[in-house]
């Protein structure tokens, strides 16, 4: 008998995510004594169900992190590497991306006028995203 265990979800973006896992249990089981799933297959199952989640929440982390608050644009990645995450249904490896720092130091920045009003286009100076920085500090 085959047994296919799918896996649906949708994460915070409203990506839909498929995934399956088939297993096989044949009749010698069933005479044997073995009814059900055997701890190997549990863990089996565990370990596939970890690795789906794992993957997506280190994709949602990588995407939220990449967003330059500075710029407002997506820093472009790099390279990629591979991570090993160990958790407690087993080991579980991630791509690693890594993320290239923004430009924004060498080209022009947005700033806020002082009464929130509308967004000033000014050249890059650090005094400029420093009083910015403090700004965004006071409002949080």
């Amino acid at each position: 008998m085959r047994w296919k265990i799918v896996l649906e979800g949708t994460d915070e973006f409203g990506s839909a995510h498929r995934s399956e896992l088939t297993i096989d249990k044949d009749l010698e089981c069933v005479s044997a004594g073995e009814i059900g799933f055997s701890v190997e297959d549990g863990k089996t199952i565990m370990a596939h169900l970890q690795q789906v989640v794992v993957n997506q929440q280190c994709e949602a982390y990588v995407l939220t992190s990449r967003f330059c608050m500075d710029c407002e644009r997506f820093r472009r990645i790099k390279d990629y590497g591979k991570r090993k995450i160990r958790t407690v249904f087993g080991c579980v490896e991630v791509r690693n991306p890594r993320i290239m720092n923004s430009y924004v130091h060498s080209q022009s920045i947005w700033v806020r006028r002082s009464d929130r009003s509308a967004w000033l286009r000014l050249p890059y100076d650090g005094a400029i995203a420093r009083g910015r920085r403090q700004d965004r500090q006071d409002d949080g």
